[in-house]
């Protein structure tokens, strides 16, 4: 029964995505807004939930339906990291003063959230009956094992945002040049992430980043084509994404770590290939979604505290669950109203300043 209910979970997943889906039915009808910043919204609100599905999954036995979590956290951060990068590229584009303050602007508003967030993780840890210092703290921030559990993509999108930004002044509007720099970046990331032995999901799906820049660059033109030829691309896609899942299960434990990266890689590329093929014809569109997605960022922050400490006292999976997303969202979204109060603070002071 407890696995039961434990599905049930799962299957409420699924009723979010189905509520009030509509479904481009004419071959010659796409979704125009399949990248707009609505429907990117409420994607994040959809993933942020799957990421918190895949951090249970880790810890628990029962529910069938839960058990493939385990297995999609690249892949639910891949649609994040090329969010992230379309959305940046995509406004330094249209918006000529954008490298204007932009670490000024951009930073705090992930930085700031951040630094409170480790402070809440720093009371919850003193509270269970260790105080950290504050070197310790900072050290974590680069020795692989951030203060904040699964935080790592806070810190790949901070330092992202620096190398963005040397990119828009460096490179100005020659966009190819922005899109090399990036590579470039990102291999150094990749050989730096292997040198210092971090883990193999600090870089997985680090590259989306790049992906999302090379398509908000020539968006109309992707968008085209894939319009154009979008059944034959959505098989090919579909069956190359099912053949690397059977590769990397199949031959688990027998393949090199750099191998075994190259295909999460480029999986994780196709299911974000895959999940922009289906918004061009199906539109998801609801209030709790799109609620999710606001306060995705939070969600994302904060989950991991609950998962860990609910774990000691509830001994239900179902439960525990159960809990943990209750607790998410309603600590994600008192957090997202202070937030939101700390940082209408901070760009009054900024306008001030100007």
């Amino acid at each position: 029964m407890n696995a039961l209910f434990i599905d049930f979970l799962v299957l409420g997943l699924a009723v979010l995505i189905v509520l009030k889906i509509s479904f481009y039915k004419s071959s010659k009808s796409f979704n125009k807004d399949y990248l707009s910043l609505q429907t990117s919204t409420m994607l994040k609100g959809l993933f942020a939930l799957v990421v918190v599905y895949h951090h249970m999954s880790l810890g628990i036995t029962s529910g069938l339906l839960l058990r493939p979590f385990a297995f999609v956290g690249a892949l639910a951060v891949s649609v994040f990291f090329f969010f992230s990068g379309y959305g940046l590229q995509k406004k330094y584009i249209v918006d000529e003063t954008y490298s204007h303050q932009f670490l000024l602007r951009r930073l705090p508003t992930v930085l700031i959230p951040y630094i409170i967030v480790n402070f809440i993780f720093w009371l919850w840890r003193g509270a269970n009956g260790t105080f950290y210092s504050l070197k310790y703290i900072l050290r974590s921030l680069v020795n692989g094992s951030p203060f904040v559990d699964a935080s790592w993509y806070i810190i790949c999108i901070l330092l992202f945002y620096v190398v963005f930004y040397f990119l828009m002044r460096i490179c100005k509007r020659h966009y190819i040049w922005m899109i090399v720099g990036a590579c470039l970046y990102n291999l150094i990331w990749i050989i730096c992430c292997y040198r210092l032995s971090y883990g193999n999901w600090w870089f997985d799906a680090s590259h989306l980043l790049i992906v999302g820049m090379i398509w908000a660059t020539w968006e109309d033109k992707i968008t085209e084509f894939l319009q154009k030829h979008y059944i034959v691309i959505t098989s090919v896609a579909s069956v190359a994404f099912l053949l690397l899942i059977y590769i990397k299960f199949s031959l688990d434990g027998i393949l090199s770590g750099i191998t075994e990266g190259i295909i999460i890689m480029i999986t994780a590329s196709h299911f974000v290939l895959i999940v922009n093929l289906l918004g061009l014809k199906f539109h998801i569109g609801n209030r709790i979604l799109n609620y999710l997605g606001t306060i995705s960022f939070e969600i994302y922050l904060i989950h991991y505290l609950f998962i860990a400490e609910l774990k000691k006292y509830i001994s239900s999976e179902f439960l525990f669950c159960a809990s943990v997303l209750i607790c998410s969202i309603i600590s994600a979204h008192l957090l997202h109203k202070f937030f939101g109060f700390i940082l209408s603070k901070y760009k009054a002071m900024l306008i001030r300043s100007k």
